[in-house]
């Protein structure tokens, strides 16, 4: 072999050295390969734009694409800070009746069309505050839904957006759905009636273990 056939194909040794990873595609091990990469810009980038949100959003929520978009930034920071700090990386199917999941993402699971595949990802089990879905092309985050939903519900009613924001599982979880729904959709009238459903459920103590919320004092 000559001296430049042995430098040519030690140029394309290198090339393909620094040959930067595919991009992480669907299903688990797309997203524990982005995870892994700990790449800010790239899970800046899983942010969801206005023409994809109404796929991958449930009807009550598709009004509300730019209150998600103007708070993305503040609530994708902590999901950026745990993912470069690091751990061993579990990504799991996203379902409300997990018993591992934190209330926050098991209300979140309202927020996307039904039978839709969602994921949440762990760090050394820790459950990343965020709902992964694959949109066809690349993965997103739903980040900061939860806070989005209690405060479209405590801007009519606080008291009401306390005890959501308690529901976990079982008559209180049941009786929250429809608190969402109401409020983002804009409908008053049936807001109040399911408030005060949700806050004679939380004061009577009708909740199980896993949804029990603390007292309110009605209005």
């Amino acid at each position: 072999m000559t001296r430049w056939a042995a430098l040519a194909l030690a140029l394309i040794a290198c090339d393909r050295a620094a040959a930067p990873p595919p991009p992480p595609g669907p299903g688990p091990d797309g997203l524990t390969a982005l995870i892994a990469r700990k790449d800010a810009a790239m899970l800046r980038a899983t942010a969801i734009d206005a023409a994809t949100w109404p796929r991958l959003v449930a009807t009550p929520y598709r009004a509300h694409h730019a209150t998600y978009a103007r708070r993305f930034a503040v609530a994708m920071a902590p999901v950026i800070a745990a993912v470069e700090h690091g751990g061993a990386i579990a990504v799991r199917r996203h379902y409300a009746d997990d018993a591992a999941l934190a209330p926050t993402l098991v209300r979140e699971r309202l927020a996307v069309p039904v039978g839709m595949t969602t994921w949440i990802v762990s760090l050394d089990g820790r459950d990343l505050p965020a709902v992964f879905a694959w949109d066809g092309a690349a993965w997103r985050a739903l980040v900061g839904i939860d806070a989005l939903t209690r405060d479209a519900i405590g801007a009519d009613d606080h008291d009401c957006a306390v005890a959501y924001g308690a529901a976990r599982a079982g008559r209180c979880l049941d009786a929250s759905a429809p608190v969402a729904v109401a409020a983002l959709t804009g409908d008053a009238a049936e807001r109040a009636i399911a408030c005060r459903r949700l806050i004679a459920l939380a004061v009577a103590g009708r909740c199980d273990d896993r949804g029990s919320v603390a007292p309110i004092s009605p209005r």
